[in-house]
């Protein structure tokens, strides 16, 4: 158990403590090393067309969390919606019903439409 313990406090002495910020997962302090070939290289976005629009009454004011997968020649995606009504930190009507988060489903036959 001892030799447990003393190996659990090397492993966390290794760690690095970044706290809340974000850190790219390419920081160099970060990253023990890099070998066999691999190299730390971003690529550089390309401006593009929007891929979708969320606007139908359904969707409400958010959606999120995409999951696109091919079934036999057909393209699924299912994603959350919601309603998000927010009033800039002022009270909720009491009596308001809560806002919907729901499932949604759409699919396509090439992918593109």
């Amino acid at each position: 158990m001892l030799g447990m313990l003393m190996l659990a406090d090397a492993a966390s002495a290794a760690v690095t403590d970044i706290g809340s910020r974000r850190e790219l997962f390419v920081e160099d302090g970060l990253i023990e090393r890099v070998a066999g070939g691999a190299q730390l290289r971003m690529h550089r976005p390309v401006p593009r067309e929007i891929v979708m629009v969320h606007d139908e009454p359904w969707e409400g004011t958010g959606s999120g969390y995409h999951s696109i997968f091919e079934d036999d020649g057909l393209y699924r995606m299912y994603y959350k919606a919601w309603q998000l009504n927010a009033l800039n930190g002022a009270r909720r009507d009491p009596n308001e019903k809560p806002n919907p988060l729901v499932c949604a489903y759409a699919e396509s036959d090439d992918g593109i439409h």
